[in-house]
């Protein structure tokens, strides 16, 4: 069978779904993944096959001229500083002129890199033959090659991230934009049409689905390579606090969030030992640190994790999930619309709590922190999501499930007994 899985350059999105890649090249598949180049490194590091046909604008750089756009608009309140999402700089005024002139130049090329994008992936589908195609939240060119090849495709969530969304900070626009659908002759398409969505959130925060058939997966942390020397993370006894900061917090706030700065204040301030991981440029910012504090620069969240007794984090979907499988509690300080809305869906499990990063006091996190780390509660309810992740079915286990659906172009009344829980391990 050939699998072709398609991909944005946002890694957060799909890390998700690389160890499935790995589970269906074990059993004996090909897979192909088509990216974006900036990814090639990233994709063939994580042992899978880049194809290196995807367009589109920049992510990070849209989603910076979309939170510009909003709060200008007055769609969303101006909490501290708003940056000019094309050079980064504070802004004088959210109007400033250039900022006016480039925001439509930029929406009108990231139309037609999108456009080509689209016909890049639909083309290689073509020459490669995929028997089915799984794609991530923001790659819907992979459904699109799916209905022009004939063959069934899958959405991967990345954990509390929906089918149809009923939040509006999630929602995802027209999801065919700029009509790529019509243009091939394969009739329209919204994100009511998809048929089946793997998904990673734990019991009690699954998402909206619409009509989708959801395949339950057992999250699977993968937050890129590394060397892991003897000694980097010792042993020191007591309290460990984790605090993660990703490159995307860094690329769309800046280095300056007054959040993330008082959370290191408080770490250092109650634990024996903090690990602080984030992008170069975050930490040159917040240095110097306490000798107890100890930063290592875009290292994989998991692997301190599991050695933590909380873990302090941007609250996008990625460290909610790292930190849902590691049993650990959480304080998440929430950037963005969607970082509150996975607040929202995780928090009522009772192992998290989630503040603004951007208007939060210096007390209230300090408070926050010290509540988790003193309230049993927090922990056992950590211990039982944890428990609940782990109990659904390793990706090695959706094989077969795909190899139907492949086989038969349909699921229908497919027997859904993989998803028993089986001893992890």
């Amino acid at each position: 069978m050939r699998v072709l899985f398609v991909t944005s350059e946002w890694s957060g999105h799909y890390f998700c779904m690389v160890p499935l890649g790995w589970a269906l090249q074990a059993a004996g598949h090909e897979v192909r993944v088509t990216c974006k180049p900036s990814q090639v490194g990233v994709l063939s590091r994580a042992g899978l096959v880049p194809v290196p046909v995807g367009d589109g604008p920049d992510l990070a750089l849209l989603a910076r001229v979309v939170h510009h756009t909003e709060v200008s608009m007055g769609l969303r309140p101006q909490c501290g500083p708003v940056l000019n999402p094309f050079t980064n700089r504070v802004l004088g005024e959210v109007g400033e002129p250039d900022v006016a002139v480039e925001g439509p130049k930029f929406f009108r090329e990231a139309a037609v890199a999108v456009r080509r994008g689209c016909d890049n992936v639909v083309a290689f589908a073509g020459e490669w033959g995929p028997d089915l195609v799984l794609y991530d939240v923001m790659a819907a060119e992979g459904a699109l090659a799916a209905r022009v090849r004939g063959v069934p495709s899958v959405l991967c969530g990345p954990g509390l991230f929906g089918v149809v969304e009923t939040e509006r900070a999630l929602d995802m626009g027209p999801a065919d934009p700029v009509e790529h659908f019509d243009r091939y002759g394969v009739g329209s398409w919204g994100r009511r049409d998809i048929e089946y969505f793997i998904d990673p959130s734990p019991e009690g925060a699954v998402p909206p689905l619409g009509g989708a058939l959801r395949l339950p997966v057992r999250f699977v942390p993968y937050n890129g390579p590394v060397t892991v020397y003897p000694r980097m993370l010792p042993v020191r006894g007591g309290l460990r606090i984790c605090v993660l900061w990703g490159n995307s917090a860094t690329q769309m706030f800046g280095t300056g969030v007054p959040g993330l700065r008082y959370a290191l204040e408080a770490a250092a301030d109650l634990a024996d030992d903090v690990v602080f991981l984030a992008g170069e440029e975050q930490v040159d910012a917040l240095k110097p640190f306490p000798a107890h504090v100890r930063s290592l620069p875009n290292f994989p969240l998991h692997l301190p994790l599991s050695s933590s007794d909380l873990l302090i984090d941007h609250c996008s979907d990625n460290p909610v999930m790292n930190g849902a499988l590691a049993g650990v509690p959480r304080l998440g300080l929430a950037l963005s619309g969607d970082h509150f809305v996975f607040g929202r869906r995780i928090d009522p499990l009772g192992a998290s709590r989630t503040l603004p990063a951007l208007t939060a006091s210096r007390e209230e996190v300090r408070q926050a922190v010290g509540e988790i780390l003193d309230g049993g509660s927090y922990r056992a309810a950590a211990a039982q999501v944890r428990s609940g992740v782990l109990a659904q079915p390793a990706p090695s286990r959706l094989v077969p499930v795909l190899e139907r659906l492949a086989a038969g172009g349909s699921l229908g009344c497919v027997d859904l007994s993989y998803v028993q829980p089986t001893p992890y391990g």
